[in-house]
């Protein structure tokens, strides 16, 4: 390796579920999911998976460069022995100044652990191509207040009251915590920027019967925009690269 070169981050994937059995015949699972994401906006990544449901969590912290934690189709309030561990976890990684990004049940995940409160959303599901506000600027965050994203996301739960010291980053009418910052090395998004479009559609049928006509329709007339998708990967990555210690050390 040369002397300018910048190593591979390694990238810990806590997996939290998998694409549900009726669609996996035609989808990859979300680790493969997640690769080809992400290896579109950077292939400096090494992934590291680590199935949180079958309790395959991290020997120690520091084990990777930094973290990022997956969707799910339980809720960070189910009582679950995997659900616990994350948490402990979560709260030492956090501790230990290591960067981490939840998303959707991620997100809500980090919000607990930091002592934010997660409930089902008295609106509704939030799901199909959602276009949110940013409104707050943060020097180590790619986004521009007043700009506005479009992403895919699927969820029931919120957050409700995020954690003290926490900032709103994004939000809209229906999810005022989309993009929650809780510290300089801990970000949370309630989007999916890993899923894409054909899985998303895929997504909102085979969930139709648990959504109301109404939000059945809005979905499945939600429009995607690829782009802002591919925005949001590249926030994320360069999140994590710009705070962990071995990457700071190389720019």
């Amino acid at each position: 390796m040369s002397a300018n070169a910048i190593p591979s981050f390694k990238l810990g994937l806590l997996l939290c579920d998998h694409v549900p059995d009726e669609l996996a015949p035609r989808f990859q699972d979300y680790p493969r999911m997640f690769a080809k994401a992400f290896t579109s906006v950077n292939t400096n990544i090494e992934w590291q998976l680590f199935d949180i449901t079958k309790d395959e969590l991290p020997t120690r912290a520091n084990i990777c460069d930094g973290y990022l934690i997956s969707g799910s189709r339980y809720s960070a309030n189910d009582n679950e022995r995997w659900i616990n561990s994350l948490m402990l976890f979560s709260k030492e990684v956090h501790e230990a100044k290591i960067p981490i990004v939840g998303l959707c049940f991620g997100l809500q995940i980090l919000a607990k652990t930091l002592r934010g409160e997660v409930e089902k959303a008295r609106q509704g599901w939030g799901i199909g191509h959602k276009q949110y506000l940013v409104n707050v600027h943060k020097t180590n965050l790619l986004l521009e207040a007043g700009s506005k994203i479009t992403v895919p996301v699927c969820h029931q739960d919120q957050i409700t009251r995020i954690p003290d010291g926490s900032i709103r980053i994004a939000s809209n009418d229906h999810c005022q915590n989309f993009i929650i910052f809780f510290g300089n090395h801990t970000l949370g998004i309630q989007g999916h920027p890993e899923f894409e479009d054909r899985y998303l559609n895929a997504l909102i049928e085979y969930k139709k019967n648990e959504l109301t006509d109404e939000e059945y329709l809005v979905a499945k007339q939600s429009r995607p925009r690829p782009e802002d998708s591919k925005i949001l990967r590249q926030v994320i990555l360069d999140f994590l690269f710009r705070v962990t210690k071995s990457y700071s050390k190389e720019i």
